[in-house]
Order: C-alpha cells, then structure tokens, then sequence
C-alpha cells in the first residue's frame, strides 16, 4: 500500500480542464463537457471522513454511457510527485483506487503497476488525489485504470500540454512544476568545487594531478574551471582535462567568469572554448550535455552560444526569477555562501543561508539548483589597492551548512572555493608557488592552512552520497580552528580592521569526529577545559585564551590522541596586520 503525504501542506490548482466523452449515443466521440471553472483551488475535504491522509477534491460531472477520459492539467507547489493515488470521494468514506502508473523520467520508463478499479457513478463524481513524495525530477506522469461497465479504460493525464499557472489562494503564484515543465534534468549527488585557473599561470599537468588527487579524497566529484582571458587560459584547460582523464572517476566544467566576458560579443570566443573540450571523457554532462556555469554574468544573451553548442547552462545570477524565466537556462547558483546581506556581513548567517535556499528552489521549479557552502571569508586589501577589506562571519557556518545540506540534500554542492585565497575561501592546500597568493595576500594565507575543512567536508559527502543521516565516521579526528589574534588587538595597519569585524568572537572551535563518546581535554592558554563528547560530529566552543593551544582525546581514562596548535594566538599584533583569516589545525 503506497502511503500518501503525510504532515505537510500541498496547493493544488486547476490550469484547465475538461471531460472528452466516450462514444455514447447522447454525446459522440470527442465531445467536450463543462468542467469546473480555471482556476478552481482543488483543496476541498472529501466528504465522509479523512481517510489515511490529506486529499484534495473537486466535483466533476459524469458523462452519459461509457467512463470518461479525464485530462487534468494542473499545476503543484512541491518540487514533483509520484505516485499518485486517486480516490473515489462519494457520499460515505472514499473509495481508495490506486492506479495504473507510468512515469517517464529523463525519457526512460521507470514502473508500472496495477491494484485497482474504478466504480463509475451517474450524476456528480469527486475525485480525490493523495500524493507521496517521488524520485526526483519526473518528467511527465501518466495515470489510467480499469473501469465496469461499457466503454474504453477510463484514464487521467497530468503533463505539460498547458503552461501557464494560475494564482492559488491568496492570489500568490507558483513556479512551474515538473510535472509541467518540458524538460526536468537529473544528475547523481555530487560535489563541485570553484577552481580559479587564472591564478595557475605556471601550473604544470602534474601539479594539476595534485590538485585532483586531494579534491578527490574529500569527496569532491569536479572541478568549476573559473576562467578570464589569460593569455594561458587555453593552455591551463588542457592540462587540466588531461589530468582528469588520467585520474579517471573526476570531471571537469568550464565557469566563464563574466567580469571579463560579455555576450554576445564573445559568442564566438566561448563556442570555442566550450566545443574544445566537449567531447573529453573528463568533461562533467548533465543528460548528455557539457555543463557550463558563470560567475555573475546577469541576464546575458546565451542565444548565439547555445544554437551552437549542447550545453546545459547553470550560470550565477542574483536574481533566481531570472533563471526562472529564461528558456535558455537549465539551473543555477547563487554566489552568496556566506548569508551576507548587500554583500555586508551579518551576526547570523546560517538563517539567511536556510532562507535563500527556500527562496531559489522555489523559483527555480524543476531547473537544478546547486546549494553553495563555503568554509570562510576574509580580505585585507586597501583603498589604493583592490579596496576590499572585510569579513563575512562564519566562524561556525561551515560545520552547520554541512548539517543542513545532509538534511535537504540538494541535486548537487557548489563549494566556494578551492583555491581563491586572496579571499581566504580556499579549502585546498597551502602551496609554495608564490604566484598562487596575488598583489600580497601572502600577508593573510601565509602558515594558514584550512585542511581540516577538507576532513570534515569529507565526512559529510560520504553520508551526502550514500543517502545517510548522519555523517560518516572511520576515526577518531580534532578539527580545531581560530583567528591568531583577538579581535580587539591594535596593529599599525593603515588598511585598518575588516569590515564586519565587530560579528566575530575570540573563539576556539573545536570539531570532534568520534566513532565512540570520549573526553575531549583542551588546554587554551594557561586554562584547562574538559568537555564530554558523544559519537559523531560535535562542534564545542571554547573561550580561546592567549598562548598555546593543546588538545587531547581520553576514552576509558587513557590518552588515545593528542596534538598541539603550532601558531599560538595572541592579544597584540606583532605582524602589524589586521589578519582575520582562520587557522585550521588536525589532530
């Protein structure tokens, strides 16, 4: 027996609708019959009882002779549906009938099965419709069964013949569902990481086989090439897709970074660049399509590009009803990870990061969206510089969009980034090409690894892929981090401190991955704190004091890991540089 949705609320609207009567005397064949008016809300309770769950009636006409075809194109509020079950709403209890199902899903039939009959009645006949959340992104959905009596098998259609939704109550509009919309995309969970390439000038194919051998191990499935126009951006790509295709098991996309690019001037520059690479088996596809993304790049005109190419363009605009809207578009991003408002940082960045996702998948319907995350953000440059000097606050965001991602599980993770460090976003390794820290941000990255990003990144994309709750463990691990120095320090720094710098605590964050409950000791300065950790990951906030910093596990009274912070923090400013980068230490 197929549960329907339980304990959550669905808007059901009528686009349009009407009875072709069967071959009956009174009627002949193709006769269409009045229905109820457009736009009709079907949300009336069926009468006689609840059943096992919510159902949503509306009263149609029975037509003389045989059972009727029913084609009822009608618009939803959730993200799609399968199966659908159809109840006969009479003067008593409802008469469940479950129904013939074929769903068609990325062209490719998926089930079929048949459990029921439907008992015809002259005179008025409700129909009742309880859903059950599907597979994602069906594509069309196709309902019949059987009937008594003369005449063909009666049959429901829910397709995508009618576009156009209508205003449900409170006269607010909804996107298109999938059920509507004529192509819904699907692609296997996966995890993409924001590579600059215009950073890499020097980088060899080796290097590039490094890069994709540490994405790899935490879990990341391709790399989001962000290019300008390099002289060396053609060349970069090479070495970059061949590393891939060596590697096997990891993919690569091209994201044209329009703050260099405009279209359609550049039409034929990105045609190219786009078929160069199309056809490498290191290529990422979605549905047989190379997927190309952006970095800004607002309501551009992709019509040249896209007569020319098979791309499935997922680009990164600010306003999500302007992917919505545009045929061209497939998907979307947005660029803000770190629940800024206005670019501005705020006190509590993780309800506007919730919030946003609500708002995108809203719009967006059926058209993919890739849920960004991002580990930190910092930027020290003055105004005769590059005149960006801020921070966005997200000192325990990282560990809590992890948790909400692994809670809504989007279609794919968009992480910004892995290697921009001069905005301190990066979760890649240190390197020791000085070319990789441009116009002095040396002066914030320099002995500041984020590794332990990766670890727990790690952890998260196992559970991600493997539909888990919770994250995955293999070993007991600290991941601990925090700025070197307090935020009330006073540097000689005419730069001055960041932008939003008052949203930030002296804290030390420790994460525990613990495959079993410990003690976890920590030795902040000259003060001990001694905290009891479950199994799993657990975030523990400790009010960082001056000096060292030491951490050890104790299961059963006896010591099993143990390490110490080589970068001490400190009140005062020796480097004479306001630094709100994070240190990121492992145990």
């Amino acid at each position: 027996m197929l549960s329907p949705l339980m304990g959550k609320h669905l808007d059901i609207t009528l686009v349009r609708g009407y009875l072709r009567g069967t071959p009956a005397p009174a009627l002949g064949s193709g006769a269409e019959l009045p229905w109820v008016p457009q736009g009709t809300p079907l949300l009336e309770p069926p009468p006689g009882g609840s059943g096992n769950g919510p159902r949503y009636c509306t009263t149609v006409p029975s037509p003389h002779g045989g059972p009727p075809v029913l084609e009822m194109p009608i618009s939803f509020s959730q993200r799609s549906f399968f199966p659908v079950q159809l109840s006969l709403c009479t003067g008593g209890p409802p008469t469940r009938v479950l129904w013939d199902a074929v769903v068609r899903r990325a062209g490719q039939l998926f089930s079929r099965s048949c459990n029921g009959r439907l008992l015809l009645l002259r005179g008025k006949v409700s129909w009742g419709i309880a859903i059950q959340p599907p597979p994602r992104q069906v594509q069309s959905l196709r309902l019949g069964g059987e009937g008594y009596g003369e005449g063909p098998s009666p049959e429901i259609q829910v397709g995508r013949r009618y576009m156009m939704l209508l205003a449900l109550l409170l006269g607010l509009l909804i996107s298109p569902s999938p059920l509507l919309n004529a192509y819904a995309a699907t692609i296997p969970k996966s995890v993409f990481a924001h590579v600059v390439v215009g950073i890499l000038s020097s980088y060899t194919q080796s290097q590039w086989a490094q890069e994709i051998s540490d994405a790899k191990a935490s879990g990341i499935d391709a790399f989001a090439l962000n290019i300008g126009k390099d002289s060396y951006t053609q060349t970069q790509l090479g070495y970059a897709y061949a590393a891939a295709k060596a590697a096997g098991n990891f993919k690569m996309f091209i994201s044209f970074d329009f703050a260099y690019y405009s279209l359609p001037s550049d039409t034929n520059l990105i045609v190219q660049i786009i078929n160069s690479h199309a056809s490498s088996s290191a290529q990422y596809k979605v549905d047989g399509k190379p997927l190309v993304t952006t970095f800004i790049g607002d309501n551009q005109d992709w019509s040249g590009v896209k007569s020319r190419t098979n791309i499935f363009l997922a680009p990164n605009w600010a306003d999500p009803n302007s992917i919505a809207s545009n045929s061209l578009v497939e998907g979307g991003y947005p660029w803000n990870a770190w629940g800024t408002v206005n670019n501005r940082g705020v006190p509590d960045p993780y309800t506007n990061m919730v919030n946003q996702d609500s708002t995108w998948k809203s719009v967006l319907g059926s058209k993919l969206y890739f849920a960004p995350i991002s580990p930190w953000f910092f930027t020290h440059y003055a105004p005769n510089s590059y005149n960006k000097n801020w921070i966005f606050p997200t000192e325990d965001l990282y560990l809590t969009r992890w948790q909400n991602l692994l809670r809504t599980s989007p279609p794919a993770i968009y992480q910004l980034t892995w290697n921009d460090y001069s905005e301190s976003t990066y979760i890649a390794p240190l390197r020791s090409d000085s070319n990789l820290y441009p116009a002095g941000a040396s002066a914030w990255t320099s002995n500041m690894p984020h590794d332990g990003f990766r670890l727990i990144q790690h952890a998260f994309v196992k559970a991600y892929k493997a539909g888990a709750s919770s994250p995955i463990i293999s070993s007991d691990k600290i991941v601990y981090w925090y700025r070197i120095q307090s935020k009330d320090a006073q540097c000689n720094d005419p730069t001055g401190r960041p932008d939003a710098y008052q949203y930030v605590s002296d804290t030390l964050f420790v994460i525990t991955l613990f495959t079993s409950p410990a003690r976890l000791e920590v030795k902040s300065g000259p003060v001990y704190f001694r905290y009891n950790v479950g199994a799993g990951v657990v975030m523990t906030k400790v009010p960082i004091q001056a000096g060292e910093q030491r951490f050890t596990i104790i299961r059963n009274g006896t010591p099993v890991r143990h390490g110490i912070s080589p970068r001490q923090f400190t009140t005062g400013c020796p480097s004479n540089v306001y630094n709100f980068n994070v240190y990121v230490g492992v145990v």
